[in-house]
């Protein structure tokens, strides 16, 4: 959350000599094609939350999404890189649901991270999680607080650690499957907790598709990463933690400081 505030914070401040705002951030825009254009440009298409689609010239495009949907928004990335391309077929995801419940009273409890074994019989192989897929962490969202709050917020992590298992959540009814088999869960925690179910004000539950890329051996010694981190034509940029196959944001800002100078080079 901090991230995000200080993002928007540079993002809305003025310009320097000015009284202007530089951010022109469109919210519910879904990129659906990225192209190289004439006149050292990249043209971005996207539909906006009415499902138009328009189009804008960049000077330079930094992509953040996930390289197994890069390799489909990217025309004819087969032709402009086709090791960059090839590579992007080893990199491996697998989804989560992230679950964040808001209550009107504190936990009193003091932890960072809960994880939740249950009764010990735990999933060991991609058969036995998709018949006992469940959330596996439970996190305190105020833990840097420094003095006691009124309120507080869990966020529950419960990963879908097998090859078909995005597809579960885009079902017609995959929503109310998951809120379904998520609540008993939330109850047992907030009893682990000793925090009434009555303090629960709001539940936000989120399907990340490909929220965890999976190294697999020879990733840097054959030279995929290098392929995944470079840039096409010095106009499209690549910044996401699946550039090293790990699931950390510390990879996002090593990437960061290593191209924020080429970007800015050609703004």
């Amino acid at each position: 959350t901090y991230m995000v505030q200080q993002l928007w914070k540079k993002l809305t401040a003025p310009a320097i000599g000015t009284s202007d705002t530089p951010c022109a951030v469109r919210s519910d825009a879904k990129v659906a094609d990225v192209r190289l254009a004439p006149n050292d440009r990249v043209q971005v298409t996207y539909a906006d939350r009415d499902g138009q689609f328009h189009s804008i010239l960049a000077k330079r495009v930094v992509m953040c999404t996930p390289k197994m949907i890069c390799k489909y928004i990217i025309h004819d990335l087969s032709k402009l890189d086709l090791e960059k391309y090839d590579a992007m077929h080893f990199v491996g995801t697998r989804p989560y649901v992230v679950a964040n419940v808001l209550l009107d009273a504190p936990v009193k409890r003091d932890f960072y991270d809960i994880f939740l074994l249950g009764d010990g019989d735990f999933p060991m192989d991609a058969s036995q999680a998709w018949k006992n897929s469940r959330v596996v962490d439970l996190l305190s969202g105020d833990y840097a607080r420094i003095r006691d709050i009124p309120r507080s917020v869990l966020t529950l992590y419960w990963p879908l650690p097998w090859d078909t298992a995005r597809f579960t959540l885009v079902l017609d009814d995959a929503h109310q499957d998951y809120a379904e088999r998520l609540a008993p869960q939330v109850k047992e925690m907030l009893n682990l907790l000793k925090v009434p179910i009555s303090a629960v004000t709001q539940v936000r539950m989120t399907r990340w598709g490909h929220a965890v890329p999976t190294a697999i051996p020879g990733l840097m010694g054959n030279g995929i990463i290098e392929r995944l981190r470079r840039p096409i034509d010095h106009r499209i940029f690549f910044v996401n933690q699946d550039n090293w196959a790990l699931p950390a944001v510390e990879n996002c800002l090593l990437d960061a400081e290593i191209y924020i100078p080429q970007v800015e080079a050609g703004l």
